[in-house]
C-alpha cells in the first residue's frame, strides 16, 4: 500500500508552486511586452527630434550662403529649396509617416509630432 501512494504523489500534476512561476512568467512577459512598444515609439520620437535639429542647421546654412545681409524670408524656403541649393541631400522622412514642413516663423515641424504647431 506504502508503494502505491508514493507513485500516486508523485504523478498529481500541476504543484502550485508551478503555477505560480507560470503566473510570473506571464505577467513579466505582457509587461516586458508593453513595455517594447513603447520603446519603440519614443525611439520614433527621438529621430523625428534629431531630424527636425538637422534640418533647422540645413535652413542656418542655407540663410548663411544667401547672405547675412538679407532678411530671413521663410515663407518662400521649402525642404526642396534647401535641396536645391545642396544644402540637403534627400528629403527627410519621419518614421511615424509624417512630413516636415516650414512654418512663417522659421520653426521646423513634424505633421505627425507637432500637430499643435500645423493647426
Amino acid at each position: 500500500m506504502r508503494c502505491f501512494s508514493k507513485i500516486h504523489k508523485k504523478n498529481r500534476g500541476l504543484t502550485y508552486y508551478t503555477i505560480a512561476w507560470i503566473m510570473v512568467f506571464v505577467f513579466l512577459w505582457i509587461i516586458g511586452a508593453s513595455q517594447f512598444k513603447n520603446l519603440r515609439k519614443s525611439v520614433r520620437q527621438v529621430s523625428c527630434r534629431h531630424t527636425k535639429k538637422n534640418l533647422q542647421r540645413a535652413v542656418e546654412i542655407y540663410l548663411d550662403y544667401a547672405g547675412s545681409a538679407l532678411p530671413p524670408v521663410y515663407k518662400a524656403l521649402d525642404i526642396q529649396v534647401l535641396i536645391k541649393e545642396n544644402t540637403l541631400k534627400t528629403i527627410p522622412v519621419c518614421g511615424e509617416g509624417g512630413i516636415y514642413r516650414i512654418n512663417d516663423n522659421g520653426m521646423i515641424y513634424c505633421s505627425f509630432h507637432d500637430r499643435e504647431v500645423e493647426e
